[in-house]
């Protein structure tokens, strides 16, 4: 009796892992996502007549992405060096070579962090690039006004944030009348220094009514205290700044006062969830800052002439700031009308029906720009309170990027979900790391997955190197 041999059918599919297999299939899908982002940056790139090229403009570092470019190419190699150890079972090695393409990946990303840190530091952030000379000045206008209410919220005993433009006038106004003969230079501050006691005098009173009734409200009114020390501790030290030229026991008094009163609101903000009876003396203390200053301001003729002469220096920034602020609104050139409050509808009368004014020109704004930042060469020490640091370092020079907003959303696009892939690589090889002593052949395929993976990772940035920071 004969039997018969059955040979095995063919085998579906192809000779390799599922797990090699899956990572293919996943990787043909990541290609066709960064194709379509390649692919859109070329159409704009390619359609956008005037788009960014220049360093100046794009702040682009091509000598880092150069760097990262190595970076990411002898990480490579190190997978494959990983890979090939856990291959021949020498797993201590292994383990060093993914130790080896960690660190490269780490310092991948902290370049990539030095990169972006000089797009914010230069504001090259979607939605705030300046496009046309119009957005440009509107820009150093935003820019200015925030240096000018930081300056004059000392006045106010406001935070700077808090002051509405039309507020902002009536402070310039009673600044300037420090320097009036005719009036007590107390009296602006007086008055400012009374709405703002009289709105605290109330949180302080419930504050007080609460630490003896240890209610919950306490708590509440007690932070409302708190935020109030902590405004008046910001204003002393803007205060001691203007007193320091008078007599030298005067100055270690005031230093003496603020150093303990700022202590009392450390101490109070400690206290502040169990309110205790101590409490109400560190609030009477640290609110009593402001009226020190007063009166120690008040009692130096010294301080009294600085005072003033500080004054001045932020006033005359103030108008500077709001003839812009004014030429801006009408459109009227610097030049042409020296006041637009004074001078704009004098002269718009004196036209003829086809005259108009003279536009503001984008020359203009950036000479003033330039002029501010440029600090006041003066014999007197008071000018060192000037404004030329604040401003260099809070408006920037009005430079119009045509397409910019749209170069820095695809530059922020691109390279984050780059950097995103990096990150999700670096979790890859973390989890074969944490099992450091148990690391063995059953980890050979995550590996070389991983690797695969990585390789895609590194081939993505080949392209992105050349279109973004060299063509």
């Amino acid at each position: 009796m004969s039997h018969s041999h059955q040979t095995p059918g063919p085998k579906m599919g192809i000779p390799i892992p599922d797990s090699k297999l899956g990572m293919w299939l996943f990787l043909g899908t990541e290609i066709m996502f960064f194709t379509a982002f390649i692919g859109s940056y070329i159409v704009l790139r390619l359609g956008s007549p005037g788009w960014p090229v220049s360093v100046e403009d794009t702040h682009i570092v091509i000598t880092a992405g150069a760097i990262n470019t190595l970076v990411l190419i002898v990480s490579s190699f190190f997978v494959v060096l990983a890979h090939d150890a856990m291959a021949k079972r020498n797993f201590a090695r292994a383990r060093l070579w993914l130790v080896g393409t960690l660190s490269l990946a780490f310092v991948f990303l902290g370049i990539k962090a030095f990169e972006y840190s000089g797009k914010f530091s230069h504001d090259i952030l979607p939605g705030h690039v300046a496009e046309t000379p119009r957005q440009s000045a509107e820009k150093v206008d935003r820019e200015l006004r925030g240096v000018v209410a930081s300056r004059l919220a000392v006045y106010s005993y406001t935070k700077a944030f808090e002051i509405p433009e039309g507020d902002l006038k009536k402070i310039a106004a009673a600044v300037s009348s420090l320097n009036t003969p005719t009036k007590e230079y107390t009296e602006p501050l007086a008055a400012f220094q009374e709405d703002y006691s009289a709105s605290y005098a109330a949180a302080e009173g419930d504050a007080r009514a609460g630490v003896a009734a240890r209610a919950t409200e306490a708590q509440t009114a007690a932070k409302s205290t708190l935020a109030a020390l902590k405004v008046l501790a910001e204003q002393s030290g803007k205060l001691a700044a203007v007193i320091e030229g008078i007599d030298e026991t005067t100055a270690q008094e005031f230093q003496a006062a603020v150093a303990s009163a700022e202590a009392d609101v450390k101490k109070f903000e400690e206290s502040a969830k169990e309110a205790t009876d101590k409490d109400e003396a560190q609030c009477t203390a640290a609110v009593g800052i402001v009226p020190i200053a007063v009166k120690l301001i008040s009692d130096s003729a010294e301080a009294r002439r600085q005072l003033a002469v500080v004054a001045a220096v932020d006033v005359e920034l103030y108008q500077k700031w709001s003839n812009l602020h004014d030429h801006l609104v009408a459109n009227v050139s610097l030049e042409a009308v020296a006041s637009v409050d004074a001078n704009y509808r004098e002269k718009r009368a004196e036209l003829g029906a086809s005259e108009s004014l003279p536009p503001l020109m984008f020359s203009e704004v950036a000479d003033l720009v330039t002029k501010l930042k440029k600090p006041v060469e003066s014999d007197e020490i008071v000018r060192t309170h000037d404004y030329a640091a604040e401003v260099q370092a809070a408006v920037f020079d009005p430079h119009p990027i045509l397409y910019g907003n749209l170069f820095a959303s695809i530059y922020f696009l691109m390279t984050g979900f780059h950097a995103i892939h990096v990150l999700v690589g670096m979790t890859l090889f973390v989890i074969p790391l944490l099992k450091w002593n148990k690391l063995d052949d059953q980890w050979t395929d995550w590996v070389e997955n991983s690797g695969l993976y990585w390789h895609f990772v590194d081939l993505v940035w080949i392209f992105l190197f050349p279109l973004i920071y060299i063509v």
